[in-house]
């Protein structure tokens, strides 16, 4: 079980530059039983793998949000789609549920557009 006192983290699956930022904006986290809250992707990464990462986190009871890149949310649409399904079929949170038996809630980041 999660320690509620330390809170949930926010995860990420992004490019390297997008994940870096953000772990140099201090979200790291790499438990030794769950392994970091973070994946990069790259030109290389097989959609199995996002896949596997995407469930690992977005299962995680210590991640309370994942953010997504646009590039992977291409890749992994359906995914995404049917998990935000299950999540709003579960309903609102009850009062008194306890903040580590929430799902985690999915985030795809767009990019901002630039005034030209």
């Amino acid at each position: 079980t999660v320690d509620a006192s330390a809170g949930r983290l926010l995860a990420i699956m992004a490019d390297v530059d997008t994940v870096s930022g953000y772990l140099l904006a201090g979200i790291g986290d790499a438990s030794a039983t769950q392994g970091p809250n973070f994946f990069v992707v790259s030109n290389t990464t097989s959609r199995a793998d996002m896949e596997t990462a995407f469930r690992d986190l977005s299962s995680r009871e210590d991640v309370a949000v994942l953010l997504v890149s646009e590039q992977v949310a291409d890749v992994l649409r359906d995914e995404i789609d049917e998990y935000k399904k299950k999540m709003s079929e579960r309903g609102p949170r009850r009062p008194g549920t306890k903040a580590s038996n929430m799902p985690c809630t999915v985030l795809e980041m767009v990019p901002s557009t630039q005034p030209q």
